[in-house]
């Protein structure tokens, strides 16, 4: 049964990739626009001039910035998206910063318009889809790129091989999508009382991976060092601490060092092979969990573990185990406060994207591995995770583009799930962390908000269908496809705003259907059926997302972007006329709701009018409650009928 799903979300994902076989690539010449946008027109093609000069400009060395060019450009994407050498620059540009995601729609059209994309554009492509948590779509385009493999230099088998361990993460990636529950703390990790000296939550990982400051996140400072009277001559990145902040243990991604008032740790030994980093201490300063290439491991860094007398001296150093280690890297070892559970950064098997987190039981060994899951991993790296001291509150280290992101996150109320937070920052003061848990959004919010979507197409006989959703507070297309046979579609969509579908069939009528969320409504499955009529003489069309306040009385300010949806759908079928037929219930036909009904219909049809759809085209008809709907609470209600064809 996973394989047949499997081979059916393919499927749609090809479809969703092949939706640009209907897409040309359009010259900025005035005939291939309408004759309205002429003053559009004009700006976008200056702004597109202008913007190739600069851009060449800047290749050549003989500017600076490249952003008037990309401002110029993203003008003229905006009136023409579907330009090929225009989406090349944009393409270029967006990724002098390393896996931008900016590029992805870029390279998309691209792809759409049938460009010749280099096998590095291809590979990029499938890595930014990937990021975007667009597993299915990522998934193809890297089987792509592996069957046009060929003599072309990027062709190298180091990336033939990365090719084939994306198309896995893409994998793992969708089955973890499809799954409704995130990680759960279940009651968090603290079995034991928290300490009385715990004003702030204190983290294990001392000071972490970095230093918060005036809400700026930088490398330790020197205020930090010399607080900590760290030696300046180290490249310190890395300083962790025991639960109780006895020792300091920090590490300059090669060999590590101890800060305390008399040495405790005998480190020289762990120092004499290999690449050491990351270490974790363990609440009875017995071990020291790490991270190395030394000789002996599964393949690249493993995970291992130093043992330690009561005084301090080396007892012997272990490898973690094939529970955790195999023949990628691991790093950033950490254990919850109670030291129940044992977390791990890898590259390995069951990632979703690059560096995942990935947790176990610990009881006398580590359980077998699972990914931590959504929100928390994503299709960029995370190398690394640490909890406060109850195990509901703490932060992700995110590789993102070229810079790295500390990503807080706790537990919400009421849902025992780890959700990220966004925008919180440590700051250092006397030798402790404390946490501050700012409620503020940061400028790049990563919700965990987020609903599961199935829609049913059956066969029908109108023909070609095409399906958009968009989001009704900003009336922006969230997506859109077309498909000419009968399948589902299962896509996530985020559940913090309600959505619109709008689906036309080549020829029948058209559909309209309305997703909506109630507050805080998160990882629920929400299902519909696209179904079109016959395009005759009588047949009608329920508009869900014409929407007004109550007994008709105001028209909700998003109602317009299926008003206009639908003025679009009659200028492609010029012979069609139509009535907009308002319905209520019998008790609501009093005067006031009557005059609010027939001027609710007469609303659309004049928006209907300055969108361009002819007088003699359009009818309007408050029914009252004459024609009420079968097995329903209520017969309110906005209708489409169609008149002639």
């Amino acid at each position: 049964m996973k394989f047949i799903i499997h081979i059916l979300f393919a499927t749609v994902s090809l479809l969703i990739l092949q939706e640009g076989l209907a897409q040309t690539h359009t010259d900025f010449k005035s005939k291939n626009f309408p004759p309205e946008k002429k003053g559009e027109f004009s700006k976008a093609l200056a702004a597109f001039k202008e913007g190739e000069k600069q851009y060449k400009l800047f290749k050549e060395g003989k500017i600076a910035d490249p952003g008037q060019a990309i401002s110029l450009l993203k003008t003229a994407f905006d009136f023409n998206p579907n330009h090929i050498a225009l989406n090349r620059y944009l393409t270029d540009l967006m990724l002098l910063k390393p896996k931008n995601p900016e590029a992805l729609p870029h390279l998309e059209k691209l792809y759409d318009l049938k460009a010749d994309l280099s096998p590095m554009e291809l590979f990029l492509l499938g890595s930014l889809l990937q990021i975007n948590e667009q597993f299915f779509r990522a998934e193809f385009v890297f089987k792509e790129f592996l069957n046009e493999s060929g003599d072309n230099i990027f062709w190298t088998e180091g990336r033939l091989q990365k090719a084939t361990k994306r198309i896995e993460e893409c994998v793992a990636g969708q089955s973890l999508l499809e799954k409704k529950k995130l990680f759960s703390t279940g009651k968090g990790f603290l079995n034991t009382p928290i300490p009385s000296n715990a004003e702030y939550l204190f983290y294990n990982h001392f000071i972490g991976w970095s230093y918060f400051s005036e809400g700026e996140l930088t490398s330790l400072s020197e205020k930090a060092k010399k607080s900590l009277q760290i030696p300046i001559e180290h490249s310190t990145k890395w300083v962790y601490s025991d639960i109780n902040g006895r020792t300091y243990i920090y590490s300059d991604d090669s060999a590590f060092y101890e800060k305390t008032g008399v040495a405790h740790f005998e480190l020289t030994k762990i120092n004499e092979s290999g690449i050491n980093k990351d270490p974790f201490i363990t609440n009875d300063l017995s071990k020291i969990y790490f991270s190395s290439n030394r000789p002996g491991g599964y393949g690249g860094f493993d995970i291992w573990i130093a043992y330690f007398s009561a005084k301090g001296k080396l007892v012997e150093i272990k490898n973690a185990g094939k529970a955790v280690n195999d023949e990628y890297d691991q790093l950033a070892p950490f254990l919850s406060s109670d030291e129940k559970y044992f977390f791990v950064s890898s590259n390995g098997k069951g990632t979703v994207g690059g560096f995942d987190i990935f947790y176990g039981e610990q009881t006398d060994s580590i359980a077998i591995l699972k990914n931590i899951g959504f929100p928390l991993n994503s299709g960029y790296d995370e190398t690394g995770i640490v909890f406060d001291i109850t195990g509901t509150k703490g932060f992700i280290r995110r590789l993102i583009s070229d810079s790295v992101a500390y990503i807080p996150f706790k537990e919400t109320a009421g849902v025992k799930n780890l959700m990220l937070i966004g925008s919180g920052f440590e700051t250092f003061s006397g030798g402790e962390i404390k946490y501050k848990d700012y409620s503020v959004k940061p400028k790049h919010t990563f919700t965990s908000e987020i609903c599961k979507l199935k829609i049913w197409l059956p066969q029908h006989e109108f023909g070609e269908t095409t399906i958009e959703i968009y989001d009704l507070n900003t009336g922006k297309t969230y997506f859109k496809n077309q498909y000419n046979d009968s399948t589902t579609i299962q896509l996530l969509i985020p559940s913090n705003r309600n959505f619109g579908i709008f689906s036309t069939s080549k020829n029948g009528t058209f559909s309209s259907q309305s997703i909506q969320f109630t507050p805080g409504e998160i990882f629920t499955e929400k299902t519909c059926t696209i179904k079109f009529k016959p395009l005759k003489k009588g047949s009608d069309i329920i508009l869900e997302n014409i929407l007004f306040s109550r007994d008709y009385v105001e028209m909700q300010s998003e109602s317009t972007f299926e008003i206009n949806r639908i003025a679009q759908w009659l200028k492609e079928r010029p012979k069609v006329k139509v009535e907009i037929a308002v319905h209520t219930d019998p008790l609501s036909m009093h005067s006031v709701a009557i005059a609010a009904g027939e001027s609710a219909a007469f609303q659309v049809t004049e928006i209907l009018k300055s969108e361009g759809i002819e007088k003699k085209r359009l009818d309007w008809m408050f029914y009252g409650s004459e024609k009420p709907l079968k097995n329903t609470e209520s017969s309110k209600r906005i209708e489409l009928i169609i008149t002639d064809k």
